[in-house]
């Protein structure tokens, strides 16, 4: 927990991945621009946003600018801890993708230039005879860099 928006924004960036919960009303940077800052920062934290005196514009806002949810209050505690699992969930899959992410590029940058330059063609929908042409290479070449790239 902090005691303000501001604390929160200061040590944001050595935060591990995580669930946020913000009332739009707090000490410091209030929930929105706490919100618009971890946005900003691309930082891998989920928000749920609370406030006591919402309405749809500052509803849609908050979904814009990341939240997963709005929640007013009073809110049922029950809500609550739902939106918190979801939000939860969501965490669990942009890490996923993430790790998916890296591993393709790490991959990727295993890859000899001809075999990346081949990638490419095949990535754009092009037959193999189409990408031997382009790169002056043989169609024999070319099935053997694909192989390579399916390996």
């Amino acid at each position: 927990t902090f005691s303000s928006g501001d604390e929160f924004l200061a040590a944001a960036q050595t935060l591990e991945p995580g669930v946020v919960l913000l009332d739009v009303h707090m000490t410091g940077a209030s929930g929105m621009d706490v919100l618009t800052a971890i946005s900003a920062r691309d930082l891998p934290l989920i928000c749920v946003i609370i406030t006591g005196h919402g309405n749809i514009s500052m509803a849609v806002e908050a979904m814009k600018a990341g939240a997963i949810d709005f929640l007013e209050k009073p809110y049922d505690h029950g809500s609550l801890i739902t939106t918190i699992e979801r939000a939860y969930d969501r965490l669990q899959k942009v890490e996923a993708d993430a790790a998916r992410v890296l591993a393709a590029q790490q991959s990727i940058a295993r890859l000899a230039p001809r075999e990346v330059d081949v990638l490419m063609g095949l990535i754009a929908g092009k037959v193999n005879k189409v990408i031997a042409h382009e790169l002056d290479i043989s169609p024999r070449t070319v099935e053997v860099y694909r192989a390579n790239l399916m390996t």
